[in-house]
């Protein structure tokens, strides 16, 4: 037996609206829906800051739980400087207490040449790797021995506020 198919309606503005001429009152109680609407629509996108250093609000809603309640993300942004080739670097979160990770990525450049992260390679010892972990928590960065001499790297984790009970897609 298949699940009927949800769908969430998206946040999408009108591109006009019929405001009334004759009343005040009308007018008055047409622009409050308005109002309401647009900045309805307006916080269901997603915010696109993303300031090194400081947890911010993503605008992202995940229905996880199984019901119709959603759960917030939030994200923060990490610059690291150099990793030399073949080293471990681990850098803290500072997050503190938080629910899952749902989005951990990342950019690497040498000067020249540009590389998400992680980067796969057919060979380990040209990957670099990325994991979360620890206690205290630290995001740790694996280069590879031949990759080349990284100058920078941003590193972009998101998170779920809280705990969230996982329901399994059936």
């Amino acid at each position: 037996m298949t699940s009927p198919i949800q769908v969430l309606e998206s946040p999408y503005l009108k591109l006009q609206w019929g405001f009334p001429q004759e009343e005040l009152e009308d007018l008055a109680n047409e622009v409050e829906i308005a109002y309401v609407d647009i900045a309805q629509k307006v916080n269901d996108r997603g915010i696109a800051i993303y300031p090194q250093g400081v947890n911010v609000v993503t605008g992202q809603k995940w229905y996880l739980d199984g019901n119709t309640e959603s759960s917030q993300t939030l994200r923060r942004v990490y610059v690291t400087g150099a990793l030399a080739p073949g080293s471990t670097t681990n850098i803290p979160t500072n997050i503190g207490d938080h629910g899952m990770f749902t989005h951990i990525s990342g950019v690497l450049t040498d000067g020249s040449n540009w590389w998400p992260l992680p980067f796969a390679s057919n060979s380990a010892n040209s990957s670099v790797s990325i994991a979360i972990g620890g206690s205290p928590e630290v995001i740790t960065i694996i280069t590879g021995s031949s990759f080349p001499a990284v100058t920078n790297s941003v590193i972009t984790l998101e998170w779920i506020v809280g705990d969230v009970n996982f329901v399994p897609d059936t």
